[in-house]
């Protein structure tokens, strides 16, 4: 034998030749010991995870009628950021448009359909403010350390396609204009809206409404039950209705009272400047100078319209109950 020949692949120890099924015996059970580890360590790893991708819609205007869709009340609450209703926040847009925002869109999104100018909001669902499970409201998601809603301004179309928003809580202190909405300018149009069992308080404030402090746009097809309290101007509906401004087929049930000593109360508005038509309340109002369905009245007009409920004033006060029989007013 040449020993030259010999390799540690075909001779053992003893010198006995194994030759190439040996090796190939070797090679596979080198190829198994490695499988196994390489499966050993995937095993203890687990299997990667993708992150899902957000999905988000194409628009929130899903109808096509201009309108943008609420269902939460983190959106209802973004209104705030886009005062006339076109989709495009005045500021805050992170927290409009962003990942964790009311209406995130993706990168080829929109909040309204591409081409097309949204022009305000519709209610597609019945909303609670009374999130929390503590009775005295203080765990509420808006409960703003007992402040409660923030107003916000608006003049867009609010459609509230006949869903309720119930239990809105505001204590404001001092601010000027307080409502569901703080003030409706020229443009606006609130619709087919119920506020249920509302709690308005403002007492320092100057107009106090349970819709809107300050009203110069329509209010229509709306109503609101619970109870109102304000400062000067006071009504169940709105503190002020303008001289551009229209109230007609509402209604409020609420209670609507002030201890403000120069104050104007009313189960509809406050003062009113405005168009009053085919409303009612049945609500009790107390205060300074009142009235069943305005407290006070100059110019506009007031047609086919009642109120029911207790007027309470105090001796120093003027009342004018406008209860039982339909009102034509004009001036």
């Amino acid at each position: 034998m040449n020993l030259l020949s010999i390799t540690p692949f075909n001779v053992n120890p003893q010198g006995t030749r194994r030759g190439k099924p040996f090796f190939l015996a070797a090679m596979i059970l080198l190829g198994a010991v490695a499988l196994t580890v390489a499966l050993l360590f995937m095993a203890q790893m687990g299997p990667r995870s993708v992150a899902a991708q957000p999905q988000y819609p194409a628009n929130y205007d899903a109808n096509g009628n201009n309108l943008i869709e609420i269902t939460t009340l983190a959106q209802l609450n973004a209104i705030r950021w886009d005062i006339d209703g076109n989709g495009v926040p005045d500021r805050e847009a992170d927290q409009y448009t962003g990942d964790t925002g009311a209406f995130p869109v993706s990168s080829d999104g929109s909040v309204c359909p591409t081409g097309k100018t949204c022009t305000g909001y519709e209610l597609m669902a019945n909303l609670d403010f009374d999130t929390g499970s503590a009775g005295d409201r203080t765990d509420d998601t808006y409960h703003n350390a007992g402040a409660g809603w923030r107003p916000p301004n608006f003049n867009a179309t609010f459609d509230g396609r006949g869903h309720t928003i119930s239990n809105l809580f505001i204590n404001a202190a001092s601010t000027t204009s307080v409502g569901f909405f703080g003030g409706l300018g020229a443009d606006t149009t609130i619709k087919r809206l119920g506020l249920v069992d509302a709690n308005v308080t403002a007492s320092s404030a100057r107009w106090v409404g349970g819709i809107a402090g300050v009203n110069f746009g329509t209010i229509k097809t709306s109503y609101v039950t619970g109870k109102v309290g304000g400062g000067k101007e006071v009504g169940g509906l709105a503190g002020l209705n303008s001289r551009t401004a229209t109230v007609m087929a509402s209604y409020s049930t609420a209670s609507v009272t002030s201890g403000d000593r120069g104050s104007v109360v009313g189960g509809i508005v406050g003062h009113n400047e405005g168009t009053i038509k085919a409303c009612y309340s049945t609500g009790n109002v107390e205060g300074r100078n009142v009235g069943g369905l305005v407290g006070s009245h100059s110019r506009g007009t007031i047609t086919a319209s009642y109120a029911t409920g207790t007027v309470g004033a105090s001796s120093t006060s003027t009342s004018n109950p406008q209860s039982t029989e339909r009102m034509s007013l004009s001036g």
